[in-house]
């Protein structure tokens, strides 16, 4: 009997422990940051490069295998764009944890460690909607994950505009204020990445609900 989907479950597992890596590598940042102090900033950026390289790895290794696939669990496009924007999130985050470490900004001020939180939160359901994907989904259970995602897109939207204002009220030093705008992009433009894993998905539930 003809079967649509392939039987092994490659690419539903392989999803899933990367987006276990990138909620990971965003909790690792947000506990550097929630009780930040110079001895733990190397340790803990370094971790997050590694789980970004691991990160690398894994989307490599899903390109390789949708090129040399016959079959496919969904369609090619759908994911080639999911895992290549769950990489975009972790290449973010480590460009963030990387620029505190590197242009030596000091104890970041707590709007970023807020920023980083709800990042953390959006990197959870992101991890949840992966490890739930399956040849047929069911849109409903799902359903209420999309819109936490979407609502912790709009509350780091919030926060990066009061972060921005924070910072350009109370930082004296130009040269740390250009450092930790970038930093804050950096954490938003992720949150935003989230937000486009969870539009792939919910589009995949679309086709294959």
């Amino acid at each position: 009997m003809f079967q649509l989907f392939p039987k092994d479950r490659w690419f539903f597992e392989t999803f899933a422990v990367a987006a276990r890596n990138t909620h990971a590598a965003a909790k690792v940042f947000h506990d550097l940051l929630q009780d930040y102090s110079e001895s733990r900033l190397q340790s803990a950026v370094q971790k997050i490069k590694e789980i970004e390289h691991e990160g690398d790895h894994l989307t490599h290794n899903v390109i390789d295998r949708l090129n040399k696939s016959f079959l496919t669990p969904y369609d090619r496009e759908d994911i080639y764009q999911l895992i290549v924007r769950l990489d975009d999130v972790l290449d973010l985050m480590d460009g963030a944890a990387s620029r505190v470490l590197h242009w030596k900004v000091g104890p970041p001020p707590m709007t970023l460690a807020n920023q980083v939180k709800v990042l953390t939160l959006a990197t959870n359901e992101i991890q949840i909607l992966l490890e739930s994907l399956q040849p047929h989904l069911v849109y409903p259970e799902l359903r209420k994950h999309f819109e936490e995602v979407h609502r912790f897109e709009n509350e780091g939207d919030s926060m990066q505009r009061e972060a921005l204002a924070h910072l350009f009220d109370n930082e004296k030093d130009p040269i740390r204020v250009i450092k930790l705008k970038e930093i804050h992009e950096f954490v938003e433009n992720a949150i935003d990445k989230c937000e486009d894993v969870a539009n792939v998905v919910e589009g995949i539930c679309v086709k294959h609900a």
